[in-house]
């Protein structure tokens, strides 16, 4: 008992001191995670011990003897849920996990005597949301680049159980490993003009049956949608039927397309065509790597000139839009910009009439 004693004192003077230095990342980081959680089980050892000692006494009560054991029986299964994530993390501490982050946001906590806590939460390219306690020399540097110009990156390496920063890094311009690394389906093409996307790791090609969506988990955003009837194209040069809907999966990440009929005959849209999809990035709907274009690249992660050299010289270029156009004349790959960023794409690849 008093061997536990002494290592739970240790450990919370070592623990207030780390507190107060604010040393939150690194392996000394990673030492106080592992501090703290030894002092929380020390703590369960104690009241252990101190249950222990109390079923001694041969005149207790029924509660006391029920109490006794589950604050006894609580220490192994505290201790294994404790130092789980410590120990998976172990392995890590050469090798972290990486993450870049987007769209970042600062905290602190700065109540109550105690030592104050320093946060930065974003979008991450992974295409999960992050926070990370972060220390007081970071969260300087991170906030006062976030006042002088935006958008700011952070790169952060992390100890995915314990979620401790090994190191971070803020940015203006992403480094040449943002990009590498996460890699894109085996079946997304490399050439824009194969007019494919990739969402959630499966891939699409312009222009498939809408039933291709619907297979994945897609449904219409109004139910009465899919089954609107859409003329047929009867004429030798006349126009295909088309309808404009929203697509919307279990993630409620939606996607507006345009629906054709090419046949000779009505058919309900849960039949008809995707001629053509419209992303945006405004509404947050697809983080990271969650929507990816050929070559990989990605909503607000990818520039302006990524993309001129992924895909070459565009047909037309604006200060914020670019345009690739295909040898049919109806073959268009559309992207906007916003502040320097992939904000918009729109793909279409079906005839809007009859051809010969």
């Amino acid at each position: 008992m008093v061997i536990i004693l002494i290592v739970v004192i240790s450990c919370a003077i070592s623990v207030y001191i780390t507190n107060f230095v604010n040393t939150v990342e690194g392996t000394v980081g990673f030492i106080r995670e592992v501090m703290y959680r030894v002092l929380f089980v020390g703590f369960l050892m104690v009241a252990a011990g101190i249950a222990i000692w109390r079923l001694r006494d041969p005149v207790r009560t029924f509660r006391t003897t029920v109490l006794c054991v589950l604050a006894i029986v609580s220490v192994p299964i505290a201790a294994y849920l404790t130092f789980r994530d410590v120990a998976k993390d172990v392995q890590n501490l050469n090798q972290p996990t990486t993450v870049y982050l987007s769209w970042l946001k600062f905290d602190d906590d700065t109540i109550g005597d105690g030592p104050a806590s320093y946060y930065v939460s974003g979008k991450g390219m992974d295409g999960e949301e992050h926070q990370f306690s972060i220390s007081y020399a970071s969260y300087k540097e991170g906030y006062a680049m976030w006042l002088d110009e935006k958008p700011l990156f952070a790169r952060v390496g992390y100890y995915p159980s314990t979620e401790v920063v090994d190191e971070i890094t803020f940015m203006y311009e992403l480094d040449v490993e943002a990009l590498e690394l996460y890699e894109t389906s085996a079946s997304l093409e490399d050439e824009w003009g194969r007019y494919c996307f990739e969402v959630n790791g499966e891939v699409y090609h312009i222009a498939t049956p809408v039933s291709s969506f619907l297979e994945n988990g897609w449904t219409f955003e109004h139910e009465e949608d899919a089954e609107v009837m859409m003329d047929c194209n009867d004429e030798p040069y006349g126009d295909y039927s088309s309808l404009d809907v929203t697509l919307v999966n279990e993630k409620e990440q939606e996607m507006d397309v345009t629906l054709y009929n090419p046949n000779s005959y009505d058919i309900p849209a849960r039949d008809a065509i995707v001629g053509s999809v419209y992303i945006i990035y405004g509404d947050h709907d697809y983080i990271g790597k969650e929507f990816r274009l050929p070559g990989g690249l990605m909503l607000y992660w990818s520039t302006m000139d990524d993309v001129i050299n992924c895909y070459g010289e565009p047909t037309e270029k604006t200060d914020s839009r670019l345009s690739y156009d295909g040898r049919n004349g109806y073959e268009t790959l559309s992207l906007s910009f916003s502040d320097g960023r992939l904000n918009t794409v729109r793909i279409h690849n079906f005839p809007y009439f009859k051809r010969d």
